[in-house]
């Protein structure tokens, strides 16, 4: 059975927004951002981006909010249940998932919304339906998104090879993976016996190499070409991984007379 408690679809809170629930409720509470947002996680603030859905068990607590100066969008429900397909459900509990198809979810939790609003003869029925629905489409959702080819390790690694200028960080890369910070950084190393970050910047360092022996630009050009948002961090990270400056290699690379 499902008791729905209270529902919400496409509420627009105010700019600031922060929301927190206590490890003492008893319901379970689905939330479905529908915009950028920030939420704590293991003591620490994380930032996501819109078209996410967490699924809070009873007796966990919840806390998130909008991002400075900015208001919040979501779909959320409240609800009681001893459905099976919902507590044995496959899938983490309190970290976000990405929605594949927002359109459809949004379509969920407004029905949703309607069947908690009024009191049909079918009422118990088509709850029933929609939450059989509604996790399902978490479920295709999570495989569709996380599993994809382009998501897993490996192809993660040809983009950074591909393009490691880009402003590559621990957090991003991790989320892209459905992993916290920690574990990827763990699985990272154990899978190319580097790490993440190094990895990163050993691309970047490559990138330079072919700039400062085949092009004209300067040393702070190629700085930025790469990814470097200061020159001198780029001319100390060149020389710590080659051993030799920036210019050292560009007049070592000048074809002689």
């Amino acid at each position: 059975m499902i008791k729905m408690i209270h529902a919400g679809y496409k509420n627009v809170e105010a700019v600031n927004f922060h929301y927190t629930l206590d490890d003492k409720h008893s319901y379970w509470f689905i939330t479905n951002m529908l915009s950028p947002y920030d939420m704590l996680i293991s003591g620490e603030w994380k930032h996501f981006d819109k078209n996410k859905i967490i699924i809070f068990p009873p007796y966990t607590s919840v806390e998130y909010r909008s991002r400075h100066g900015e208001k919040i969008e979501n779909n959320w429900i409240m609800f009681e249940t001893d459905e099976n397909f919902i507590i044995n459900f496959p899938l983490p509990f309190c970290v976000p998932i990405h929605t594949i198809y927002q359109t459809g979810f949004d379509y969920i939790f407004h029905m949703i919304s309607i069947e908690n609003y009024y009191e049909n003869i079918y009422k118990a029925q088509s709850t029933n339906h929609l939450f059989h629905l509604l996790f399902d489409k978490i479920y295709e959702s999570y495989y569709s998104y996380y599993k994809r080819p382009e998501t897993t390790m490996i192809n993660l690694r040809k983009e950074i090879n591909t393009n490691p200028n880009y402003p590559w960080n621990i957090e991003q890369m991790a989320d892209r993976l459905n992993m916290s910070p920690s574990y990827f950084q763990v699985q990272y190393k154990k899978t190319f016996g580097i790490s993440c970050m190094k990895d990163v910047y050993e691309k970047r360092i490559e990138m330079a190499k072919k700039y400062l022996a085949d092009s004209n630009y300067t040393i702070t050009q190629i700085a930025d070409l790469c990814g470097y948002q200061n020159t001198e961090h780029f001319c100390r990270q060149f020389k710590q991984i080659t051993g030799i400056t920036a210019s050292g290699y560009r007049s070592n690379s000048s074809p002689t007379i």
